[in-house]
């Protein structure tokens, strides 16, 4: 991973135009409408990152030295948020987020914090996340709010041992 730069941002719109894809298309925009909206999204999103206290650090997934994807972390010093982790679809399914998530917690649990996420009720985010051992504390029908607490609750998988799997994901 390396962190993102403004030079990044049309690989980051296309990142978030993959992610969002299937209800871009549902929506019958023209491709250009669908291009300047992701464009609009990511600088927003962008923006927004910036108004985090500590503001939010996004990092270009690399995988072979390639860019993949997007990771974005808050670091609070009590709890961090997990704030976005997007794959361009030629890289889901290979292991990637699992690595990602993986990495995350060895480091959030060196920190001595916890993890947090929130994510549209039905994203694969959700799937993701508890197989890596986060748990549902909360569920409103649109958003639900997971947790993985840096000590091991009952029943979660401890986060990957590093080894061979960190040499996947620069």
């Amino acid at each position: 991973m390396r962190p993102a730069t403004q030079t990044d941002a049309a690989f980051l719109s296309t990142v978030y135009r993959s992610v969002r894809e299937p209800e871009l298309q549902a929506m019958g925009w023209p491709e250009a409408q669908i291009d300047d909206f992701c464009n609009l999204q990511h600088r927003l999103r962008t923006a927004g990152y910036e108004q985090y206290l500590p503001p939010v650090e996004s990092a270009v997934v690399l995988r072979e030295g390639s860019p993949v994807g997007l990771l974005a972390v808050c670091r609070n010093p009590e709890r961090w948020v997990l704030v976005s982790v997007e794959l361009l679809p030629a890289a889901r399914g290979k292991g990637i987020g699992t690595q990602l998530l993986a990495r995350l917690q060895r480091e959030a649990a060196a920190a001595g914090v916890g993890l947090g996420l929130q994510a549209a009720s039905g994203s694969p985010v959700l799937r993701l996340c508890e197989r890596c051992g986060f748990a549902s504390v909360a569920n409103d029908g649109m958003v639900q709010r997971m947790e993985w607490p840096h000590e091991k609750p009952r029943g979660a998988r401890k986060p990957a041992k590093s080894g061979a799997d960190d040499k996947t994901v620069d």
